[in-house]
Formats: C-alpha cells, sequence, structure tokens
C-alpha cells in the first residue's frame, strides 16, 4: 500500500511497523508494517513516473569494514548513561545469550539473520526485474537498525559513498547499473 495523502503520522507509524519491534498499525481497516520487509528497493513506483534518471540507495549492500570506527562524537558525553545508551545496551544483549562457556544465538538473533537474508534476497530480485540507472550500495554492517545516536557518522559515510558512485556515472553509461 502506497500512502500518498492523508496522516503524516499515520504513513510514519506504519513505516516504522516492523514485527517483534514496533506492533502493526491499524489505517484504513488494514493492519500495516514496514513496507521494505516485501519491498527493500521500492523502484516499481518510480517506473510511472517520467524521469531522467533512477537512483536506488540499497542498505543490504555487501559487508565491509567502512562506518565502524570511532564514533565517540555522536553521542552525548554525560557521566550517568542516559536513556538512550541503556536501550542501545539493551538491544544489543538481545542477540547473544551467554550460557556458562558456550554462546547460543538468541531467538531475536535468528530473526534478525532470517529477514536479513530474505531482505537481501529481495533486493537482488527486485535489482533484477527493475534496473535503475545507478545503485548506492551502502555495506549493511554501517549500522544496526537502532543506532539513531550515530546519525553523524552513517550520514557522512553515506555522502562518501554516494559521491563515489555518482563520479562513475556519465551520459554514455546510461542504462548500464555501476556497482
Amino acid at each position: 500500500m502506497w500512502i500518498s495523502d492523508g496522516s503524516l503520522f499515520d504513513a510514519i507509524r506504519a513505516s516504522i511497523a516492523i514485527p517483534a519491534v514496533f506492533a502493526p498499525h491499524r489505517y484504513r481497516g488494514r493492519s500495516l508494517v514496514d513496507g521494505g520487509l516485501l519491498n527493500p528497493v521500492p523502484v516499481a513506483p518510480t517506473l510511472r513516473t517520467l524521469t531522467d534518471l533512477t537512483i536506488v540507495v540499497d542498505v543490504n549492500g555487501p559487508v565491509t569494514d567502512l562506518g565502524r570506527g570511532d564514533d565517540r562524537n555522536d553521542e552525548a558525553s554525560d557521566d550517568e548513561p542516559g536513556l538512550l545508551h541503556r536501550v542501545v545496551e539493551y538491544v544489543e544483549s538481545l542477540g547473544e545469550k551467554t550460557t556458562g562457556a558456550t554462546q547460543e544465538i538468541a531467538l531475536s538473533e535468528v530473526l534478525m539473520r532470517s529477514l536479513e537474508t530474505m531482505q537481501t534476497a529481495l533486493t537482488r530480485h527486485h535489482l533484477a526485474v527493475f534496473q535503475p540507472d545507478l545503485v548506492i550500495s551502502i555495506p549493511k554492517n554501517i549500522c544496526m537498525f537502532h543506532e539513531f545516536h550515530r546519525a553523524n557518522t552513517i550520514i557522512e559515510a553515506g555522502r562518501k559513498i554516494a559521491a563515489e558512485h555518482l563520479a562513475t556515472l556519465n551520459p554514455q553509461n546510461r542504462g548500464q547499473t555501476p556497482r
């Protein structure tokens, strides 16, 4: 469902509804979840619009060591950890369950890895079918979904990656997707 009119709150609330994280949002008689679950790179809606160039930002890009560096400047520096810091620690602790000397994968980690695998496959399929002019791949390990406190670092990394990809684009190679 493409929400193109009505309440901005309803559109945002539906967009952040991720199963096991935020409950589905009830809107116009339907229960909605984030569209990225089934369509992580929504290229299809752009096909009905006349455009000169279609650029996709794929946040499920290959894992790299980019972006996991020093992000201390993104967090407020307080002597006592704030609510955000405590929430981040809690969410990160959900990923692992330690029992004695062995480490097991927690159910939440299994669910997250399953979702990532599904989204990666859907992304590949959508990009093969809808072939945008340019795909800007952001490494999926650049951040976790809850790391809002790292926004400055992540935005800067995105700018750098986008500039590198845009530099490869010229009128002669339109229709060929630089990757």
